[in-house]
């Protein structure tokens, strides 16, 4: 549970810097959702916010070490990593999408039943 905790605090402290980031023009404010689903086999977390969003050259790189958009001292490039990790070890998946509508969402997906021997 602490492992999927952190997860969800990784990703969380990506959106709330990225909607602290939005343009300062911007007409909404900045906006956070997380929705929680489960099937007979899955859960599904999705966390969803439309701050100021991932450059389309990004997206493949936000799950490798050391990669970050922040600032020098503000980020290591880690908690992505770290997550991408622990979801997979729990044969889990994690991804990332950018819209320009929607925002970005990221979606983990995690089964309910699994043989961890």
């Amino acid at each position: 549970p602490d492992q999927l905790e952190q997860v969800c605090i990784n990703i969380l402290i990506n959106s709330v810097d990225a909607i602290k980031d939005r343009n300062a023009g911007a007409t909404e404010q900045g906006r956070i959702t997380i929705r929680t689903i489960r099937n007979a086999q899955n859960v599904l977390i999705t966390v969803n916010d439309n701050g100021k969003g991932i450059a389309t050259e990004d997206i493949t790189k936000v799950f490798e070490p050391f990669f970050t958009t922040k600032d020098v001292g503000q980020g290591t490039g880690l908690g992505l990593w770290v997550s991408y990790g622990i979801v997979k070890s729990f044969h889990g998946d994690i991804k990332v999408i950018h819209d320009e509508k929607d925002g970005t969402t990221f979606t983990v997906e995690l089964p309910l039943h699994h043989d961890f021997q």
